[in-house]
C-alpha cells in the first residue's frame, strides 16, 4: 500500500486540477473614461461578471470599488480623470486567501455616483455638483435667499473677515485644503 501512496496522490492532483480561486479570477482588461452630460462614466471590462463593494470617503473626497475574486494587472496604474472625477488610479492585492482589484477615485465637486454591473462590466457614474445645480429648480434658489444669515454691522463684519473666512449659516464644521 504505502508503494501506491504517491500514484494515489498524483492522480488525486490530477482530478481537483489547479486551486478554483486561481481559475475564476476576473482579469479586468480595458478602462475608460467618458464625460457624459451631467458627469463622467468610468467603465471596466473585464471576463466575467463583477463582483464588487463601494464606498465613499471624505477629506479628500474619493470612491473606492474593491472588486473580488479578481486581476487588475491588465489595467494598474493612474488615469487621467474628466469632470468631477479628477482621476482613477487601479491596484491589484492578492495573497494566499483572495485577490482583489481596487479602483481609487479621486473625486472633484461630486453631487452623487452609481456603481452597477453591465454584463462583464463595472460601470461607475459620477454626477458632477454643476450640473445638480443647473438641474435644480427656481425655488431652491428662492429658499437659498430667504436662508441667508442676518445682516451684520459694518464693524463687525471686517473684524471677523480679517480672522475667519466666510461661512454658510448651516456648516457646523468646513476645512479647506488648498495646494502650493
Amino acid at each position: 500500500m504505502s508503494r501506491n501512496l504517491p500514484l494515489l496522490v498524483i492522480a488525486l492532483a490530477a482530478c481537483l486540477g489547479p486551486p478554483a480561486a486561481a481559475a475564476e479570477l476576473n482579469s479586468l482588461s480595458d478602462l475608460r473614461i467618458v464625460q457624459t452630460g451631467s458627469g463622467t462614466q468610468v467603465v471596466v471590462s473585464g471576463t466575467r461578471a463583477p463582483t464588487f463593494t463601494v464606498f465613499r470617503l471624505s477629506n479628500p473626497d474619493r470612491l473606492v470599488v474593491d472588486l473580488s475574486s479578481a486581476d487588475a494587472t491588465g489595467i494598474k496604474g493612474h488615469h487621467e480623470g474628466a469632470g468631477p472625477v479628477a482621476g482613477v488610479v487601479a491596484s491589484q492585492f492578492t495573497d494566499e486567501r483572495a485577490s482583489v482589484g481596487r479602483l481609487l477615485l479621486g473625486l472633484d465637486k461630486a453631487s452623487q455616483y452609481d456603481v452597477h454591473a453591465d454584463g462583464n462590466r463595472v460601470v461607475i457614474s459620477v454626477e458632477g455638483a454643476v450640473a445638480a445645480v443647473k438641474a435644480s429648480t427656481d425655488r431652491t434658489a428662492e429658499v437659498a435667499v430667504v436662508a441667508a444669515a442676518p445682516e451684520v454691522p459694518d464693524a463687525a463684519l471686517s473684524k471677523s473677515a480679517a480672522t475667519e473666512p466666510a461661512r454658510e449659516p448651516n456648516v457646523v464644521a468646513s476645512r479647506v485644503d488648498e495646494q502650493a
